[in-house]
């Protein structure tokens, strides 16, 4: 065979793969719905035993971008992992709906794991809501930054005026570029079954994350000492040569949460989680562990 041969066929057999572990995902943790001030929420629960560990997502904002992670968790705790409505446009708004979907699923203080847009909505979480986090998880994510907002407002005035077919076309570019440090093994899983994921990331929730992106960098106020109240341990993660969390993004929030332990993940760039799934997870669970969780 050729290497373009090759490469077609691990392509499709990358596909095929993807295509089932999504197909057994959906069926093995049915979609479950709840109403909160009016707008319809929709989250994934699963695993048993141990602390649940909420999965707060990125700028897809979908339960299923989790798939592989809840898998993996649900081997020894409960996990639960909510998708953003393109109704919510606020940080308190995703804030409120992550909270009530804790509640309605009755398990206490859960671990928070906020990963990129999920790692800013975690930080407003543990302030507005703190009572439902027993210990705070930002994977590849950063502080407050008011030179952000600035940025994503032109964004946004770009993405308003763009066709729904163009705001797809750049989604698939921008996670592409995500997936550029993994194997091609991993690029290939990854690249057929974002395929399969972005299809539902219509322009409206698009518009929808960077609205509550922009609210996160116009509106928290942080500060180093604004949750020594608050009982909570807190881990970092983050990649050394992230693209989308810059050096300076890193130290920044590193400095805001100085009693946080750090741990840099290296050549994964945004998508530890996905280049080594039992790695990142392994750092999560030996870390709860060292904390008797």
């Amino acid at each position: 065979m050729t290497p373009e041969a090759n490469a077609e066929v691990a392509a499709l057999s990358a596909a095929a793969e993807a295509a089932q572990a999504l197909a057994a995902f959906r069926s093995n943790y049915p979609s479950r719905s709840l109403e909160i001030e009016g707008v319809a929420w929709t989250y994934r629960v699963g695993g048993a035993g141990g602390r649940p560990v909420l999965l707060l997502p990125g700028l897809q904002g979908a339960s299923e971008a989790a798939f592989e992670l809840a898998e993996y968790f649900a081997r020894t705790r409960r996990f639960i992992a909510p998708s953003y409505p393109a109704e919510a446009t606020t940080m308190s708004a995703l804030v409120r709906g992550s909270a009530a979907i804790m509640e309605a699923e009755g398990g206490g203080a859960v671990h928070v794991r906020g990963a990129s847009l999920g790692g800013l909505v975690a930080q407003r979480l543990v302030r507005q809501a703190p009572q439902w986090v027993r210990s705070l998880i930002l994977s590849h994510t950063g502080a407050p930054n008011p030179e952000a907002a600035r940025t994503n407002c032109r964004v946004l005035t770009l993405l308003r005026l763009m066709p729904a077919g163009w705001v797809s076309v750049l989604m698939r570019t921008t996670s592409e570029r995500a997936l550029t440090p993994l194997t091609d093994a991993r690029r290939e899983f990854w690249r057929a079954a974002n395929s399969e994921l972005l299809r539902e990331f219509t322009k409206r929730a698009v518009i929808a994350r960077y609205l509550a992106t922009v609210d996160f960098d116009r509106t928290s106020h942080f500060s180093a000492s604004d949750l020594r109240s608050w009982p909570g341990r807190m881990l970092i993660l983050e990649g050394d040569d992230d693209p989308l969390v810059d050096a300076p993004a890193r130290a920044a929030l590193r400095a805001l949460y100085p009693q946080a332990q750090v741990h840099t993940f290296h050549g994964a760039g945004h998508a530890a989680a996905m280049a080594d799934v039992p790695g990142y997870v392994g750092v999560i669970e030996g870390w709860l562990a060292d904390g008797g969780d």
